[in-house]
């Protein structure tokens, strides 16, 4: 089993007081993860936060099993204009306004329900949050965007 978990999380209170202390996010789901003090990204990962709470956006975390923060995305309203058909373990995944053609791995346990959801979004041209990891161009993660959010769309 793989030890780090990836999920598009909303988090509603950052815990930054002791200096001594890794920074505690509290998520929306009532689960609780951690930043440490000694990871280098964590000056990015503070602006990151804060944001996206100013935004009331969802970050994409993954996380160990005990719960220690190993990445944190930002995630961004896009528009899917086209999948592909899956080639080599991937599934081509075109979205407006973007000249690289971004990926969907096959290999993923939740690849069915994320292509279904990227397929209908596609159809009905409708924007989705998307986690993308910045060097390959996978999405990570996607879902709709709560109606009470306003986006720019890219």
């Amino acid at each position: 089993m793989n030890p780090v978990s990836g999920s598009m999380e909303s988090v509603t209170r950052v815990l930054d007081e002791d200096p001594g202390a890794d920074v505690t996010l509290e998520l929306a789901g009532g689960a609780r993860c951690t930043l440490s003090r000694a990871d280098p990204r964590l000056g990015v990962w503070r602006r990151m936060l804060a944001s996206a709470q100013g935004f009331g956006l969802p970050l994409y975390l993954e996380r160990n099993a005990a719960g220690a923060v190993r990445v944190l995305l930002p995630v961004a309203a896009r528009r899917v204009t086209a999948l592909g058909p899956e080639a080599e373990g991937r599934v081509p995944v075109t979205l407006a306004a973007s000249p690289a053609t971004h990926f969907l791995s096959a290999a993923r346990r939740d690849t069915v329900e994320l292509r279904a959801l990227l397929a209908r979004a596609a159809e009905r041209r409708e924007a989705l949050l998307l986690a993308v990891e910045p060097g390959t161009l996978e999405i990570l993660a996607a879902r709709r965007p709560p109606e009470s959010l306003k986006l720019l769309v890219v």
